[in-house]
């Protein structure tokens, strides 16, 4: 009731000292409320290391006859895999693996991989060669190890993952060719992707669901904090957010972070992404089901520290005072 009092009383001041306009505007003032809302993106320490999966191992590639591996399930590399499917980020896939040629003269050893189950009937696709010489001793270990290019067997990996659906079932097969009698003995075959670090999160807030309905503003959004790239290679970085917690938001940040470098959430914001925050706080405060999706890629070890990197934003509340 004192309040209800004070109000009416600043209104039949208002009234006497300005226009009609001029109270409206003075009557919204004394009757809202500022509120400064933030959410944690990261806020600790984080690393990954590269992903590789072992699909082959001990097997005796005859010279001219194509050898199965066998079903393998992949489902290790489901998160590069599903962030290149989804697009978020730029993933890179190579194989790796140790060959030993057991003939006294040149092998060339070819990796072709089924996708799928054998009753899927999918044709093999072809992955890379690997030329060896008499009796070599060869290891796969980073990318742009095979005849190929690094690029060339990325590519041909992102096309053999992207055809596959939830069960992750690769069969490699191995196919041997030279002059000598002697096969090629495979120690063992990885597929493999660099470090990545994904973090998708359903952002909420408690406490201000009370607040929903009487918003009648979100301003000032920004991404405050930062992030420091503590590993040895360079690190590309992307926030993502939305209104749907099923569904992947737009781009709001993105930027590259050198060995060491201490990156701010307002030097990586992008164009138009103050805009996504806004609807992101909006949507935390009213529960609809705002989303956050963190990307952090290298080729080597990765490893981030987030320091109070966030979305933060003032909404501008009404109060009830009848």
């Amino acid at each position: 009731m004192k309040r209800l009092m004070s109000v009416l009383v600043c209104t039949m001041l208002l009234v006497v000292l300005a226009g009609c306009g001029d109270i409206q505007d003075a009557i919204e003032k004394l009757t809202e409320r500022e509120i400064t809302v933030h959410k944690d993106i990261l806020n600790s320490q984080s690393g990954r290391d590269s992903k590789a999966v072992l699909v082959a191992e001990n097997l005796e590639a005859q010279l001219g006859i194509a050898e199965e591996a066998g079903l393998t399930e992949i489902s290790d590399l489901s998160e590069p895999i599903e962030v290149t499917r989804l697009g978020l980020g730029d993933v890179r896939f190579y194989v790796k693996g140790r060959l030993i040629n057991e003939g006294h003269t040149a092998a060339r050893v070819s990796l072709y991989v089924l996708p799928g189950a054998p009753e899927d009937n999918l044709p093999a696709m072809e992955i890379g060669t690997v030329t060896l010489q008499a009796l070599e001793d060869y290891e796969l270990e980073k990318p742009g190890d095979m005849d190929q290019t690094a690029q060339k067997v990325h590519e041909r990996l992102t096309d053999l993952f992207l055809s596959l659906d939830e069960r992750y079932l690769v069969n490699p097969v191995i196919y041997a060719e030279g002059a000598a009698e002697a096969g090629v003995h495979v120690s063992w075959l990885k597929l493999a992707a660099v470090p990545v670090l994904w973090r998708s999160e359903a952002l909420e807030t408690s406490g201000l669901s009370g607040y929903k309905k009487n918003i009648r503003e979100i301003r000032d959004a920004s991404l405050e904090g930062s992030i420091t790239n503590e590993g040895t290679d360079l690190a590309e970085v992307r926030l993502y957010l939305g209104t749907d917690a099923d569904n992947i938001g737009e781009l709001v940040a993105q930027g590259f972070v050198e060995p060491g470098e201490t990156r701010y959430g307002f030097d990586l914001l992008v164009i138009g992404g103050e805009h996504a925050i806004k609807q992101a706080i909006k949507a935390m405060i009213e529960g609809d089901g705002a989303r956050s999706d963190l990307i952090v890629i290298t080729e080597n070890p990765l490893l981030v520290n987030g320091n109070r990197f966030r979305i933060q934003a003032k909404a501008v509340i009404g109060l009830d005072i009848f």
